[in-house]
């Protein structure tokens, strides 16, 4: 069995690149099948590139895309890892061989650098919904990694009002949820309406009346904004900035992946005192077009592929506005966060 990879064959493990070499170690078995396919000449396997290597080998040997690293104890996928600095990757892999107890301080750093999410972390989404006595609901029995890794940001970003949230809000997310990430999207945007306007004093009633009212206003103007540009590959910063010129510059605007996404993001940015269709439709278009127009001078400054491989986010930051473009697997780019400053 001989490896090529982009048309040259693997001869020795060295030749490889050195984030696939520690994943090799990483998986149990993988050096060792490695060697074994390298050493064989019966069988053939063809890779376009080394990350298709990887994420070949990992599924034909553990059957999964998630790779579990213990300690310190997380779920990874191994394109992430692959896109890790390779002294990061390295120093989590020896200390998932030789440390136990709490991450030392250098770990935790790497997690965080890294933006990974470790399992004693996430149990706080398990926390929250055993507390508001919701955890039976099918939406949440069947989260996905990503979901959860959603749920867990919500709860810790800064300012968050996930641990006051109310009954009112989880009954209205619930009801038109279908997902555990559009249950969290929602109960935000429930929270930023009450916030924005100003209505916690009014009776509960009137209070849902009003978002309810905000919802049916807002949705059709972010159902609007869905369609967005496809690209084929992960994009470098300067051809992200190729990717969104043109789409704006063709009278197209760059808008959210899904409408609670597109709520969240609106409730936080427009003055919600004056629930009436026409003035807050005309709102939320102009918020929008000054998105567009943010992004069309702006330039991302950072990108990071997400802990589930799933989407490369694209960080914008500038003295005008602070914005994250995601790019998903199937090679759509959105709007995922954006604030004025």
């Amino acid at each position: 069995m001989t490896i090529y990879i982009a048309n040259n064959i693997v001869d020795i493990v060295d030749s490889l690149a050195a984030n696939t070499r520690t994943l090799l170690q990483v998986v149990p078995g993988g050096l060792d099948w490695c060697k074994r396919a390298i050493a064989a000449e019966d069988i053939r396997y063809k890779f376009a590139t080394e990350k298709e290597f990887v994420k070949s080998f990992l599924i034909g040997l553990r059957g999964a895309e998630l790779l579990p690293i213990n300690p310190p104890g997380l779920f990874v996928a191994p394109e992430k890892l692959n896109a890790m600095k390779s002294d990061d990757l390295r120093d989590l892999y020896d200390y998932s061989q030789n440390m136990t107890g709490d991450p030392p301080l250098a770990i935790t750093q790497i997690l965080n650098r890294n933006e990974l999410v470790d399992n004693k972390h996430l149990t706080s989404v398990d926390a929250f919904l055993n507390e508001k006595k919701i955890n039976d609901n099918p939406i949440f029995t069947f989260a996905t990694f990503s979901d959860r890794i959603h749920f867990y940001k919500w709860l810790t970003e800064k300012n968050s009002d996930a641990k006051s949230i109310t009954s009112d809000a989880i009954d209205f997310s619930l009801s038109r949820s279908i997902s555990t990430a559009e249950f969290v999207n929602l109960c935000a945007f429930y929270s930023a309406c009450v916030k924005n306007r100003e209505i916690s004093s009014e009776t509960k009633v009137n209070q849902k009346k009003a978002v309810d009212a905000i919802y049916q206003i807002l949705s059709p103007v972010v159902e609007n904004t869905l369609a967005c540009p496809q690209v084929t590959h992960p994009l470098a910063e300067t051809e992200l900035k190729v990717v969104v010129d043109q789409w704006i510059d063709n009278g197209n605007q760059l808008g959210f992946s899904d409408i609670t996404t597109g709520l969240r993001q609106l409730a936080k940015m427009i003055p919600l005192d004056n629930v009436r269709v026409a003035s807050l439709t005309n709102l939320a278009k102009k918020e929008i077009n000054r998105i567009q127009r943010c992004l069309r001078k702006g330039t991302a400054v950072t990108a990071s592929l997400s802990q589930d491989g799933f989407c490369w986010r694209y960080q914008y930051q500038n003295p005008e506005f602070e914005a994250v473009l995601n790019l998903n697997n199937n090679g759509c780019l959105t709007v995922a966060e954006y604030a004025p400053l």
